[in-house]
């Protein structure tokens, strides 16, 4: 039996409350909602255990009453035949339990060798990150590139500007140096 992969069959069980969370210290803008959802086969099992109880429910009530008579009137076939009939009911029943018990333990194996496949994946990646973490750790937190350029732009522009301003002052001096020097 397969598990049905897309969220339409996707069904709702019920919510589930802080406290199952372990939320309980949050408020409601700081978390998300969770709920617990079953997949289409988990309802469809849930479905076939109700039947299975109902059957039983109905013939162990038979099964009791033809089993009554039988011992009452042990002669009496009619009542032999019911009691062996309602007794082959409850055997059926209780076969088809087993058989869908069979049925949900394989489910579960395979639910369980998947669970370890991703249990193996989440510690793989556990590792890995694990790893960058340490790698990050050695990094020098710094600013943004696009900020650094900007300020080594703005100094570079200021010294810029304060040396055009001296060599202006400087060209000015020696301007006025060399026409007093040819004046004279």
């Amino acid at each position: 039996m397969t598990q049905p992969q897309s969220n339409n069959n996707m069904h709702k069980i019920k919510p589930v409350s802080d406290k199952e969370l372990g939320l309980a210290s949050y408020t409601n803008q700081e978390r998300p909602e969770y709920e617990v959802v079953a997949s289409e086969q988990v309802v469809k099992n849930n479905e076939q255990l109700h039947i299975f109880l109902q059957k039983f429910n109905l013939n162990i009530g038979e099964l009791m009453t033809d089993y009554s008579n039988y011992k009452l009137n042990p002669g009496v076939s009619s009542y032999y035949n019911k009691f062996v009939h309602s007794q082959l009911t409850i055997d059926e029943i209780s076969k088809s339990t087993n058989s869908f018990s069979y049925h949900i333990q394989n489910d579960n194996a395979k639910l369980n060798q998947n669970m370890a496949h991703t249990k193996s994946l989440i510690q793989k990646e556990e590792v890995k990150r694990k790893r960058l973490m340490k790698k990050y750790a050695y990094v020098e937190p710094v600013e943004h590139s696009s900020s650094i350029m900007i300020n080594s732009s703005v100094e570079n522009y200021k010294s810029q500007y304060m040396s055009n301003w001296i060599m202006f002052i400087g060209v000015i001096i020696i301007s006025i140096s060399i026409v007093k020097v040819f004046k004279e």
